[in-house]
């Protein structure tokens, strides 16, 4: 692709640019002939040039080919010459050629035929005129009254002349004999093949396959010094694919097609799988046209009795043939032969085999394999599905192949997601409860407020251990969209009249003899969101827990110290120099503190702190300025546009401290990279692209410093979770000709974009010539990575609201949970002593927690 770019769409793009009143105009003639499996094809590099200048017009002819057209989705100005109302045009164009044509290379002496009759002949088929008119000027062609009709008339006489003897009566039949066998092959070969391949297949001597290919040349087309060959035109393979001629009739060149992939198949399989005991090898000595074709070959063989839908199951799930793929470049071709299995599986309604596949694919070593496994569980029927994503749930292996396609079903699967939200697993409810949010997220809340309180209608004190799981996953949906969601009001009453519905009403908490079962099963609740709150606040995803449950008497004195910062009424410049240890701090959790501690001030004041916190900014060692910048990752909507200042933050930061942003602070921030969501947020709310990461990313890519681009990429994959625009309005920097570490981790964010986004993501893969990767994007998709992303971001930013803007919350819980977190050496040991902080709280305000969002 460097090549293509740098030879054709740069010089194109520099002149369009140069020139911006002059239109230019590309004609790609015949691009559905140009698709070939495995690398990047032709087509791949032509839509690559759909982002060229406005003035540059690329205009391109294929026959009608799904391939071709979902590598142009958003392109509309699509002719069709079929239709009829353009076949005067048509006609009038082939007269036109026929004439030139005659006049330019035929004496009229030298043939009878008028251009009027050659072109009405040919209708509105160039190929069937350009080949009769070639064959006039060689002089294969009888100069006879009668003009072939069509050009299967016209192939049919080519091959007359061509085979000799082939329609002698009595013998013809035996001559086509020597024929057809290659002609039924060049018929269904998809690409160029090998002449020793050919005669393998064939099972004939070499010197007869060339013997034969030099008798027919006038139709081959030769490749690679003429060791590959195809015919000319897929027109002529057309021609030996149909068994009666439009004048009705036989075709005595035709060639039944799916005996001979059956053939092809079966002459690889015998020679090279181990499974058939292939006499002559290993995958890994099969050529490129076997590995990039050969399951389309064995796809199109089954049913002739030479090839069993088993052998093309087997083919797909043999690691070896896989691997062999894999080191010869052929990763599409990998997926490929997954796809072609997979699909013809789900075709079959072969509920077995599907499963079969999945699973395979699911531990596979190849992780791009993992995406059509998610995709292909998704799509099984109804009935079967449920059953076999809960199997592949209960495995460490598949879980995440089948979380990702319970994702892709959303809560239309409403049994099987009940199922997974009330197992004992620990990690299969809080999925569900996160799925939910995404939901939310898209304006599905009707679905979600309707799933979730069908799981509470069923709450019954009767059944202890199906209520306590009933109210863990309640707990849990409730902390998901609240944390991230605590400035919408409709969230926050509809969340309060489920639990005063559940608990009152339904547990009946308040009555004397239910108040022993009512205080245990609402402990459920009070442990459950005080685990959640215990994990997220330590940071667990950048630091272990016990660094500072046994760190000593240092650091509980500085969060002692700073827990009555949290109220933005205290005096943060008094109080500057333990904001700054605190952001500083070696301890994740303080940095996180402090962090909160800042944001909280800000959200109520920037105003007044902007210069003051400036002014000290510059200040700052690296790692309290990073932090002093996250503080400003804030979701909630903000009074004043918070962009200026954040932006200023950010370019100081990268133009200053690269080493903090390369080692993602220490590699605290190797799993949560949180450099850029402040500036992301801020330019997403203001509806503005991030224009100082654009320039250092563009930078980067200029002066190939590819490990800064890596951390910013990386960074923009976090953002992308809230704002798309903004991350991909970045990632249309980086050139689709860049690979290496950075191409490979926009693949990473842009699976990260793909669990919200997907559609964003296929349209900014198309519109930037990256279609071919769409596969790549998937397979990465880790729903579970990006519940992690949202669950700390949400914790803290709900830390944050709680702290500006909800009193009753600050003061009853917030400032609570510091100082249990300064008394406990444990995240159980905190969440034992919190939920009881919490139970009272719901008692104080009559079990409404609603009531605690009062705002200030």
């Amino acid at each position: 692709m460097d090549g293509f770019s740098e030879s054709i769409k740069m010089p194109v793009e520099l002149l369009a640019r140069e020139a911006p009143d002059v239109n230019l105009a590309i004609l790609v003639d015949g691009l559905d002939e140009a698709l070939t499996g495995g690398g990047t094809s032709i087509p791949h590099l032509i839509a690559s040039m759909s982002d060229l200048p406005g003035n540059v017009k690329v205009l391109i002819s294929a026959k009608t080919d799904r391939r071709i057209r979902d590598l142009f989705p958003n392109q509309t100005d699509v002719i069709d010459l079929a239709d009829p109302g353009l076949e005067p045009y048509s006609r009038q164009d082939v007269l036109s050629f026929v004439e030139r044509r005659l006049a330019r290379e035929l004496a009229s002496a030298d043939h009878i035929w008028q251009p009027d009759r050659i072109a009405r002949a040919a209708g509105v088929n160039f190929q069937y005129a350009r080949h009769l008119l070639d064959e006039m000027k060689s002089g294969n062609i009888d100069n006879s009254p009668r003009i072939p009709e069509g050009l299967s008339q016209l192939y049919s006489s080519y091959l007359d002349q061509l085979i000799p003897e082939s329609g002698e009566y009595g013998q013809g039949d035996a001559v086509l004999q020597n024929y057809l066998p290659l002609l039924e092959l060049l018929s269904v070969v998809l690409a160029p093949i090998a002449v020793d391949r050919v005669a393998l297949i064939l099972d004939w001597p070499i010197q007869t396959v060339s013997t034969r290919i030099d008798e027919l040349q006038q139709l081959i087309e030769f490749g690679h010094e003429n060791s590959d060959i195809r015919f000319f035109h897929s027109s002529m393979a057309e021609f030996v694919g149909v068994s009666v001629l439009p004048d009705r009739t036989p075709n005595r060149y035709h060639a039944p097609a799916r005996e001979m992939h059956a053939k092809i198949a079966r002459s690889y399989v015998d020679r090279y799988s181990q499974g058939s005991g292939g006499s002559h090898g290993s995958w890994h000595e099969i050529d490129r046209y076997g590995l990039n074709y050969l399951a389309e070959h064995m796809r199109s063989g089954i049913g002739v009795g030479l090839l069993e839908p088993d052998d093309l199951y087997d083919l797909a799930i043999d690691p070896e043939y896989r691997r062999a793929q894999t080191a010869t470049g052929s990763i599409d071709a990998m997926l490929q032969t997954a796809t072609v299995a997979l699909e013809h599986a789900l075709e079959s309604n072969s509920s077995s085999a599907t499963a079969k596949l999945i699973e395979a694919f699911a531990i596979a070593s190849e992780p791009q394999l993992h995406g059509l496994a998610a995709n292909a569980l998704s799509r099984m029927s109804p009935e079967l599905r449920k059953d076999e994503i809960l199997r592949l749930l209960s495995r460490d292996e598949t879980r995440q192949i089948a979380l990702n396609a319970a994702y892709q079903l959303g809560f239309a699967a409403e049994e099987l997601f009940q199922e997974m939200a009330l197992t004992d697993h620990s990690e299969l409810p809080r999925m569900v409860a996160y799925m939910a949010y995404l939901k939310w997220l898209q304006g599905e809340h009707e679905i979600v407020m309707r799933f979730t309180e069908k799981i509470a209608r069923e709450v019954r004190i009767q059944a202890p251990r199906d209520a306590r799981r009933r109210l863990a996953f309640l707990a849990d949906v409730t902390i998901i969209l609240y944390i991230n969601l605590a400035h919408d009001y409709r969230l926050i009453q509809w969340a309060d009249g489920l639990w005063w519905e559940l608990l009152t009403r339904k547990l009946h908490v308040r009555k004397f003899n239910h108040r022993l079962i009512g205080a245990v099963v609402t402990s459920v609740a009070a442990n459950t969101i005080s685990q959640r709150l215990g994990e997220a606040v330590m940071v667990d995803a950048m630091q272990s827990p016990s660094v500072y449950f046994h760190g000593g008497q240092k650091p509980r004195e500085l969060l002692g110290r700073a827990v009555d910062l949290l109220d933005p009424h205290s005096d943060l410049r008094g109080e500057y120099n333990l904001l700054a240890e605190l952001l500083g701090s070696d301890i994740a959790f303080l940095r996180v503190i402090g962090a909160i501690v800042l944001s909280s001030h800000c959200s109520r004041s920037l105003h007044n702190l902007k210069e003051f916190l400036a002014e000290r900014y510059t200040r700052l060692p690296p790692r309290a300025r990073l932090w002093h910048l996250i503080a400003f990752g804030v979701l909630a909507p903000t009074e004043t546009d918070w962009s200026p200042f954040v932006a200023w933050q950010t370019e100081y930061l990268l133009r200053n401290d690269r080493a903090t942003i390369v080692s993602r602070d220490a590699g605290a921030m190797r799993s949560l990279n949180l450099v850029l969501l402040p500036l992301g947020l801020a330019c997403g709310k203001a509806g503005a692209p991030m224009v100082v990461v654009e320039t250092a990313l563009r930078d980067a890519l200029t002066v190939d410093d590819s490990e800064y681009a890596v951390a910013l990429v990386e960074a923009l994959g976090v953002v992308g979770i809230y704002y798309p625009d903004q991350t991909l309005s970045a990632f249309q920097l980086v050139p689709n000709t860049v690979g290496g570490a950075v191409g490979s981790k926009i693949i990473d964010s842009l699976a990260i974009l793909n669990v919200l986004h997907p559609q964003a993501v296929d349209l900014f893969l198309e519109e930037t010539g990256r279609g071919h990767l769409r596969m790549n994007v998937r397979s990465k998709v880790n729903v579970v990575n990006t519940r992690r992303i949202i669950d700390q971001v949400g914790f803290f930013n709900s830390a944050i609201y709680q702290a500006a803007h909800n009193p009753i919350m600050r003061e009853r819980l917030t400032k609570p949970a510091l100082r249990c977190l300064n008394e406990s050496y444990s995240v159980k040991q905190f969440a034992k002593r919190y939920t009881r902080i919490l139970l009272q709280l719901a008692r104080d305000y009559d079990f409404h927690p609603g009531a605690w969002a009062a705002q200030e």
